[in-house]
């Protein structure tokens, strides 16, 4: 009799732990975002610091911690800045919509690009859910890093269930000290990735990048 207690006891934990998550991320909890979604969307939500581009204060003070599952989930990119959450973030949710029965939510969290405590940065995420609120599949939309170069980022998520993510970064070759960094020859790197959103998984469908030689 105590074993079957326990069992059932065990069961029902497990029930209301899921029921939570699912609750947790109900497509009524999260404010409607209206397709397409664009980067310029966004630009209220940041502040400049100290040359890097960050979560504002009005927004920072509504964050909520990672729950359980999005703790070390791995984060599609097109390049080497996230590739997991760590436990320290916690993230704005700024809203999301439904399609096919899962939920797209799109949110802006401050984090370390490279494990470096000093560079917190803004950064976009997709992420998917399905009807019981599990976590499918997360893709970095923008993140405000800029190494002191021109670095841009612009995205969109599109009525079509794509999402478009182009990169342009001007930078020097070599540049062995401040002084010789403003007449060093300089480059410009172009990257645009194509995304197709399939039953809550984000498919890289096209990727495309270009090096221009501004000093010629």
């Amino acid at each position: 009799m105590f074993r079957k207690f326990v069992k059932w006891g065990v069961i029902v934990n497990i029930f209301l732990f899921f029921s939570a998550l699912a609750l947790a991320q109900a497509p009524d909890k999260v404010p409607n975002l209206k397709l397409p979604i664009t980067s310029s969307q966004f630009k209220k939500y940041y502040k400049q610091s100290n040359g890097y581009t960050i979560l504002s204060d009005e927004y920072s003070k509504l964050t909520q911690p990672l729950n359980k599952q999005e703790i070390d989930f791995p984060i599609k990119n097109g390049s080497n800045v996230f590739d997991r959450f760590t436990q320290d973030i916690r993230y704005y949710v700024v809203g999301g919509f439904v399609q096919d029965n899962y939920l797209y939510k799109v949110i802006i969290y401050n984090g370390n690009p490279f494990g470096d405590t000093d560079r917190k940065i803004a950064n976009v995420q997709i992420n998917s859910y399905d009807e019981q609120g599990k976590l499918i599949d997360a893709l970095l939309l923008d993140s405000g890093y800029d190494y002191k170069y021109d670095n841009n980022i612009k995205f969109s998520v599109n009525e079509d269930l794509t999402i478009n993510i182009k990169r342009s970064l001007e930078y020097c070759f070599e540049y062995p000290d401040a002084e010789s960094h403003k007449n060093a020859p300089k480059r410009k790197y172009y990257k645009e990735d194509i995304y197709q959103i399939n039953q809550g998984q984000f498919k890289l469908v096209s990727s495309e990048e270009e090096r221009v030689d501004l000093s010629q």
